[in-house]
C-alpha cells in the first residue's frame, strides 16, 4: 500500500479482469478502512490525469460508500482532498459529456448514410 504506482497498475488490472466498476467497487469493499484511505490519497493524485481517472473515482466511490460521512467529516485533511478533487472531476465529467454527444453525433450520421437494404429498394 506504500506504493502509488504499483497500487495504481493493480487496481487497473482488477478492474479489467472485473470487467465492471461495480465488481472493482466490490473489491475494494473488503479492504480495511485505513487501506481505503491510502487509496483515497493516491486516487486525489491519480484523478489529476484522465488516463487513471476511472480508477481514482472507482476508489473514491467505494470510500464513499464503506466509511460513513460523519467519519469522512471528522478527518482533518477530508475537506482538503475533495476540494483537490473537485476541479478535475468537474473536468473529466465535461469530457465524457463531450464524448457522450460526439458518440451521439456519429451514430445519427451513420444512420444517415447507410444504403437501403437491397431487398427494400428491389420491392419498390
Amino acid at each position: 500500500m506504500d506504493h502509488p504506482l504499483r497500487s495504481l497498475n493493480i487496481l487497473k488490472q482488477i478492474l479489467l479482469d472485473e470487467g465492471s466498476v461495480e465488481g472493482m467497487v466490490s473489491q475494494l469493499s473488503k479492504l480495511r478502512q485505513d487501506q481505503l484511505l491510502t487509496l483515497l490519497g493516491y486516487s486525489v493524485h491519480w484523478n489529476t490525469n484522465s488516463r487513471h481517472f476511472l480508477v481514482a473515482n472507482c476508489v473514491i466511490r467505494a470510500v464513499m460508500e464503506q466509511i460513513p460521512p460523519e467519519e469522512l467529516l471528522q478527518m482533518g485533511d477530508f475537506k482538503s482532498k475533495v476540494e483537490k478533487l473537485l476541479p478535475y472531476l468537474e473536468r473529466h465529467m465535461a469530457r465524457v459529456k463531450r464524448l457522450k454527444q460526439y458518440v451521439t453525433f456519429a451514430d445519427f450520421v451513420y444512420e444517415k448514410m447507410k444504403l437501403p437494404d437491397a431487398d427494400a429498394v428491389a420491392s419498390n
